[in-house]
């Protein structure tokens, strides 16, 4: 139900998991499915070690994670 919710509609989606292995292979996964649903998505590249908010809570602001959404890929 959520997924459907995600591919319905003129949107992008940012994808923001940890910043590990682990992360980044299931941040791809889902951007591959949703792109292949027709839903754009873009992979937010966290550092390493950190979730959205560990990143936060080590003291990165709003203008750090806006230069992350820059550099997001698909």
């Amino acid at each position: 139900m959520q997924y459907e919710q995600l591919v319905r509609g003129e949107r992008t989606v940012w994808i923001a998991f940890d910043g590990d292995a682990a992360g980044h292979r299931a941040a791809q996964e889902l951007s591959q499915r949703l792109r292949s649903d027709g839903c754009p998505a873009l992979c937010v590249a966290l550092p390493d070690g950190h979730d959205p908010a560990s990143y936060f809570a080590a003291g990165a602001d709003s203008a750090d994670f806006h230069g992350l959404l820059a550099e997001a890929r698909p």
